[in-house]
């Protein structure tokens, strides 16, 4: 069987959402539950599919991949030791074994292994800087390290181009890459139809794309921070964001009491900070643990 994780406010919805977007009844699948929610945590389910049903649907096998994406990322940083030194050859045995005993297609095998070396590499650059969430947030210095590290900086902009490119056609998305580039950062835009579910949930799959390319570029000695868009989605986010601080920073001056916000990204939570920087008499601050971090508006003492 093939597994799709979905979440919501509670064990029902969460099934009702994942059964919505795979387009399949309740009687088609086995629901394992994994998590119940809670006050600030949403309910998690997996829905396992049956192989028939899979193979006879292209559309599910879209969902189920993206989905893979969005849970390797999602994991990354919870990880505490990654064996740097892993040789690629040792990662091409293990996926080939993998793809025996799964029955994946040969074509897929190449795809796979990109995905499970590019993670490796998310995983390692987390661990190294500490905090996953600074990735999104502070800019990329140069440094200087030690290895087999590139020292032209001209393919990190192509090399993300020809992986988005890669990506739409695997997945059969029409879209169209667009970049720049200056000395330390690179800006991607991915444009064309029906591109929300690259987008996911809260912009998790398209965060979870982005430190694919971190990782990509991680070879280069003076790598690039990297942007990516998808269809305007950070800017049109932003701009609602920016809306919900100052109505939450009001309400706050208005009552006296602080408001708490439901969960959202590094790059989220600092477009609140901001907003909430601009009025003297709030603070805003963050708790809790990823992916589940709120955070909180209130009047200074």
């Amino acid at each position: 069987m093939f597994e799709y994780e979905c979440s919501g406010k509670n064990v029902e919805k969460a099934i009702s959402e994942g059964l919505s977007k795979l387009k399949l009844e309740r009687d088609n699948v086995d629901i394992k539950i994994l998590d119940t929610g809670g006050f600030f945590k949403k309910a998690k389910v997996i829905l396992k599919i049956p192989k028939e049903i899979y193979n006879n649907s292209e559309e599910i096998k879209k969902l189920i991949t993206l989905n893979n994406i969005e849970k390797k990322a999602e994991n990354a940083p919870r990880i505490e030791e990654v064996k740097e030194k892993e040789s690629l050859n040792q990662v091409i045995t293990t996926l080939s074994k993998n793809n025996k005993t799964e029955n994946v297609k040969p074509e897929n095998i190449k795809t796979e292994i990109k995905q499970e070396t590019e993670v490796k590499s998310i995983k390692a650059i987390n661990d190294k800087n500490n905090i996953a969430t600074q990735q999104e947030t502070t800019p990329q210095t140069n440094k200087t390290n030690t290895g087999n590290q590139i020292e032209s900086n001209e393919n990190q902009l192509e090399e993300c181009k020809k992986f988005l490119e890669d990506l739409c056609n695997i997945s059969k998305f029409k879209g169209t890459v667009k970049g720049s580039e200056t000395e330390e950062e690179v800006f991607l835009n991915l444009e064309g139809e029906n591109l929300s579910k690259l987008v996911g949930y809260k912009g998790q799959c398209l965060s979870a794309i982005q430190l694919i390319l971190s990782a990509i570029c991680s070879k280069y000695k003076n790598r690039k921070k990297i942007i990516l868009d998808v269809d305007g989605y950070k800017e049109k986010r932003k701009f609602s964001l920016e809306g919900l601080a100052n109505r939450m920073a009001k309400k706050v001056l208005e009552t006296k009491e602080k408001v708490f916000l439901q969960p959202m990204t590094a790059y989220e939570r600092r477009i609140i900070h901001s907003i909430i920087q601009e009025y003297p008499e709030l603070k805003s601050s963050s708790s809790g643990q990823e992916p589940y971090r709120i955070l909180t508006i209130d009047i200074k003492k």
